[in-house]
């Protein structure tokens, strides 16, 4: 026997969240779906099950069936799990950057993606040098605002985006160096985009300063960044001063770049180890 399906009926967009619903049970079934399995699961009349049958099938979002009148998921589902993977292969790809980076400057690396309004770590690699080990691990969030990463995302995303993650940051206190006004963040993130170095000086955290650097694609957007960490009190003075480490960070993240960039122009089938 077929569950009745409950469409909320406070969506602004009926029709359209009806058409969703449809997909997610013909796509998460374990059998072939008939048009009179959509309709007694709706409680929807034949000709309107199949006007929306028919607006999925030659979407691409469901197939019909050569056996039985059935249909089953479409091709667009794998193109839409293929794209949600190109992340997962883009950090696969960009790892021994991100090693090599923690080696060469014998503090801890990371690549860091933008997840809403936070800049998320995808990937840490620590320094087998490193005497002290900071506690960072994949799935940590910063505030964009406050962090190197963070910076490094928001400098170089495109204008409509950057602006809308503007409007939606709450400035808070974290540190006595943090950043606290819009107006000084859009002065930061100017430097940020002259320079390709962003910093977290003590903004953050009191004992960890930061340096980050974006990874761009070929129209010069930040798909994701990198940068290290160190603690404070291992430095000779501000992290805006450690001229080496900027260097490996800046150049890391311009090889990370042209590595992204060459997968692009290769297509995402040819970019797959």
């Amino acid at each position: 026997m077929v569950m009745k399906k409950q469409a909320s009926k406070s969506l602004p967009a009926q029709s359209l969240a009806r058409g969703l619903e449809v997909f997610e049970f013909v796509a998460f079934s374990r059998r072939a779906i008939r048009l009179k399995d959509v309709a007694e699961a709706f409680d929807l009349d034949m000709a309107s099950t199949h006007r929306i049958l028919k607006t999925l099938e030659e979407l691409g979002y469901i197939s019909r069936l050569a056996v039985g009148k059935a249909y089953g998921p479409g091709d667009k589902i794998r193109e839409i799990a293929q794209s949600f993977s190109t992340t997962d292969r883009m950090i696969e790809q960009l790892r021994p950057v991100v090693v090599d980076l923690a080696e060469a400057t014998g503090q801890i690396a990371h690549i860091a993606l933008l997840r809403e309004r936070h800049a998320m770590l995808a990937e840490v690699a620590l320094s087998k040098e490193a005497k002290v080990s900071i506690r960072q691990a994949p799935g940590d969030q910063d505030e964009l605002y406050c962090s190197a990463v963070g910076k490094s995302l928001l400098a170089f995303l495109p204008k409509f985006e950057k602006n809308a993650l503007l409007r939606s940051i709450q400035f808070e206190q974290l540190t006595e160096n943090t950043i606290t006004s819009m107006a000084a963040l859009k002065r930061e993130l100017d430097t940020v985009l002259e320079s390709g170095i962003a910093f977290d000086d003590r903004e953050n955290e009191s004992e960890i300063a930061c340096i980050g650097a974006p990874i761009l694609d070929a129209d010069g957007y930040a798909v994701a960044s990198l940068g290290v960490s160190a603690l404070a009190g291992f430095l000779s003075g501000s992290i805006r001063d450690e001229t080496e480490i900027i260097e490996k960070v800046r150049l890391a993240g311009q090889t990370a770049s042209e590595m992204i960039q060459k997968a692009d122009a290769k297509g995402p089938d040819l970019s797959e180890g």
